[in-house]
């Protein structure tokens, strides 16, 4: 699926910088867990000695120990400066030589240097990201994921006619409300059956409350219900065997091997990475490449500017998760959806660089 990557040469690490951002919500929004105000984030700027740098930035709903997030880049800067950079991977293979003391601060810091990483090797092999799969498109559709709890029913519906006057075809709602099979059902009512629609349960219901829920919905044409339980396995896989809803899952899995143990047992539909989870583009890359060769559909979770370029350039991509929650200008590429789509970078490298001033302003 992905083209044959060749070595770089005489590129080594000379630095690492960290920079934790904190961008506030316009509009706080809240799902079963928390009221999110704030977007936390890191940019991790890497530097070589042929002056090519690349940026890497993470980001999500959850809140970031920054403090924590500086002393993960100090833990690993011994182990890649000086470090000739040949392939991304082998750069990625350095920092996980000690899996077992992960921490969610050090994930982070992990994502953002293997997404530099991949930066630089991209940019001095000339291509854009998107462009490393045999197959790649200029743009993909995406689906709005802000069907938040804190919704009202007549907000939801707003939300959805909203999309569909910009062309996005699909909503995603969250699940954890007393009303959810009524929002779910005046929703539909109000979009019609050709609205794309699926629920999100972020892994809060045990067997039994998720294969209800599920047999609650399954009128309403949901492409999927994701994550309706948690680990271990064993659950995911009761409520595969039952549910009438296809399943999607991904976002919190950290490891290659249970993605392909999912697709081994056909325990999902859908499969949905995430960049931090797995740890940057390098673990991302490969769970794209279980997806095509389980001819699994597979999207993204968060950071739609650097996932597209993932989903647009796999033969089973399929939607882009798209959430707007940072400011225009931010970034140097425009990453506004047009006509229901995002259009990934041209320009070699990653494409997803944020720009000095925003990187200025949102600095903690």
């Amino acid at each position: 699926m992905s083209k044959m990557l060749t070595d770089i040469k005489n590129v080594v690490v000379t630095s690492i910088e960290i920079k934790p951002i904190a961008i506030p919500l316009s509009k706080p929004f809240s799902n079963h867990l928390r009221i999110i105000n704030k977007i936390d984030g890191i940019v991790c700027l890497v530097h070589t000695n042929v002056g090519v740098s690349g940026q890497g930035l993470v980001y999500g709903l959850g809140e970031i120990n920054h403090n924590k997030a500086i002393d993960g880049v100090n833990c690993l800067v011994p182990k890649i400066i000086n470090k000739p950079i040949v392939t991304p991977k082998q750069i990625s293979d350095i920092m996980f030589d000690d899996k077992s003391s992960f921490s969610f601060e050090l994930h982070n810091v992990i994502s953002a240097i293997d997404i530099a990483i991949w930066d630089i090797y991209l940019k001095e092999k000339n291509i854009p990201l998107h462009k490393i799969f045999c197959f790649s498109r200029s743009s993909i559709s995406v689906y709005d994921t802000a069907g938040w709890l804190s919704l009202s029913e007549q907000e939801l519906i707003d939300a959805c006619q909203r999309n569909a006057a910009q062309g996005i075809g699909a909503f995603k709602v969250r699940l954890g409300d007393k009303s959810d099979r009524d929002r779910i059902a005046n929703l539909r009512k109000a979009m019609g059956n050709e609205f794309t629609l699926m629920a999100d349960a972020n892994q809060r219901f045990n067997v039994n409350e998720a294969l209800k829920l599920i047999r609650d919905l399954a009128e309403f044409n949901l492409i999927w219900i994701e994550e309706p339980v948690g680990q271990p396995l064993s659950d995911l896989k009761q409520v595969a065997e039952q549910s009438l809803i296809p399943i999607a899952v991904g976002e919190n899995i950290k490891s290659k091997n249970i993605f392909k143990e999912i697709c081994d047992n056909k325990l999902a539909s859908y499969l949905q990475p995430d960049i931090r989870s797995c740890m940057g583009l390098t673990g991302f890359i490969e769970v794209c490449q279980l997806a095509h060769v389980y001819n699994v559909p597979i999207c993204n979770h968060l950071m739609p500017e650097l996932s597209s370029s993932l989903i647009a350039g796999s033969p089973n991509g399929f939607l882009v998760e798209y959430l707007d929650i940072i400011p225009p200008n931010c970034f140097t590429h425009d990453f506004s959806i047009k006509d229901g789509k995002i259009y990934v970078p041209n320009m070699s490298g990653t494409g997803v660089e944020l720009t000095r001033e925003a990187i200025q302003k949102f600095s903690v």
